[in-house]
């Protein structure tokens, strides 16, 4: 039984988006081993996006619609909720007679995602045949949306839970479950950072063994050999520092941030022609930024670096980066190999930046890769990971990380550079994001 962690991202585009090359937000965290998938975001179109995942024969890391039963919400931006009926609908299925409902959705999300959706679902007159439940995460003084009362709920919805924060104003423990295959719990905690709306960030880590239970197997014993995980995956926010406490509290090292990285300033060595936008400047970028509630891919790598984070993942990229690969140079079918992703864009060192197509590149698509390394070396060098040749990597739609198992440093686990690297990254086989790939050309095929 594999002990991986792995972060599927079904969209990457701020709300500018969708576009051509890019999906509104989603991401599929598979964290439990045994199947099931958790959903963070479930922007217009996110449905979809499990049927366009690129063909990777055998395809270890395709993930199944039919396999995510949690959904945590962000914040409700229509460019983070708008898929959620759509998709729990597909979800739920159509009514059959004679067959028992069952619970087969559960979602958590701020005060409002109830009322969302069951007006939504109300107002089309949707019928489905197993049920859905919405917890709200509420602050203190905050009402719930919308009543879990008989006569309020739907047919289909099942009794919520309305969750209020602690005196700290965290939302500890929200979830725990065992997981068979980590041989532990796995907890989820959620703060608030800051947005022009109420916006959640997620931590969802991996918990201390109960020694005396379920702990006597083999496989307890080596997972008490590895360091806890923790992934850190925020909504949209221009501060991010009120969930600090948080994340730094609770025990595990921090294997995988998520952060936005709506806007960036490229410079005209990179951008001569000022495709992604005229008359800017590094200051001018980061005001507005500021006064929209996002963040730049320097203050991404910042808040990486104060929670100590081993892997730094830059996603809601702007609608004026488009993903390299998608220029419609015409060819479909276009594979890389590991050498191809081993080469670099031109803007920084072989190795390091991100990976430009080399057959069937145009013009159009190096440009994008220039780009996209532009706004990770930013990352990087505001992030300094301890980690040598760590940087940070902006998300393309259908990006797998895969986060190995961490030994504790000891005489058996001594902690080396093999050790550290073990995070992997897939590269999808498609002319779809033809180009992106991992530095060190590591695939899974």
């Amino acid at each position: 039984m594999t002990q991986d962690i792995k972060v599927t991202f079904l969209g990457t585009s701020s709300g500018g988006g969708p576009t051509r090359t890019r999906n509104c937000s989603s991401l599929i965290v598979d964290m439990l081993g045994d199947g099931t998938l958790w959903m963070v975001d479930c922007a217009e179109g996110t449905t979809r996006q499990f049927e366009m995942q690129p063909p990777q024969p055998p395809a270890p890391h395709r993930v199944r619609r039919g396999k995510v039963n949690t959904i945590f919400v962000t914040h409700m931006h229509a460019d983070h909720i708008m898929g959620l009926i759509g998709f729990l609908k597909a979800q739920l299925g159509i009514p059959r007679a004679g067959i028992r409902p069952v619970v087969k959705l559960e979602l958590y999300g701020p005060a409002g995602l109830r009322a969302f959706i069951r007006t939504i679902l109300n107002m089309t007159d949707s019928k489905c045949q197993d049920k859905y439940v919405v917890h709200e995460l509420l602050r203190h003084g905050e009402q719930p949306s919308a009543p879990c009362t008989s006569h309020e709920m739907r047919e289909n919805e099942a009794k919520g839970r309305d969750i209020v924060c602690g005196e700290d104003g965290y939302w500890r423990e929200c979830l725990r479950v065992w997981s068979n295959r980590a041989r532990r719990d796995i907890v989820v905690d959620v703060g608030q950072v800051v947005h022009r709306v109420t916006c959640l960030g997620y931590v969802i880590r991996e918990s201390p063994m109960s020694w005396d239970v379920k702990g006597n197997d083999e496989a307890a014993k080596t997972a008490r050999l590895r360091r806890l995980r923790k992934l850190v995956l925020l909504g949209d926010t221009n501060d991010p520092d009120e969930i600090l406490p948080l994340v730094t509290s609770s025990p595990g090292h921090v294997a995988l941030a998520v952060h936005e990285s709506t806007d960036c300033y490229i410079p005209t060595q990179v951008d001569p022609q000022q495709k992604t936008g005229k008359n800017r400047s590094v200051d001018s970028v980061r005001d507005v930024s500021l006064q929209r509630g996002h963040s730049t891919p320097y203050m991404a790598g910042k808040f990486a670096k104060e929670i100590g984070a081993r892997r730094l993942v830059l996603n809601h990229l702007g609608a004026r980066f488009p993903a390299p690969g998608r220029s419609g140079n015409g060819d479909n079918n276009l594979r890389l190999d590991a050498t191809d992703l081993r080469q670099a864009s031109g803007v920084v060192t072989e190795g390091d930046g991100y990976s430009a197509p080399r057959r069937g590149e145009n013009r159009e698509d190096r440009f994008r890769g220039n780009v996209m390394a532009w706004i990770e070396q930013q990352a990087t060098e505001a992030w300094d990971p301890e980690e040598e040749g760590a940087r940070a990597w902006a998300a393309f739609d259908f990006l797998t990380v895969c986060i190995k198992p961490i030994p504790v440093p000891g005489p058996s686990y001594p902690e080396t550079g093999e050790v550290e690297s073990q995070t992997q990254w897939t590269q999808p086989s498609s002319s779809a994001n033809a180009g992106q790939g991992s530095g060190d050309g590591t695939k899974y095929r």
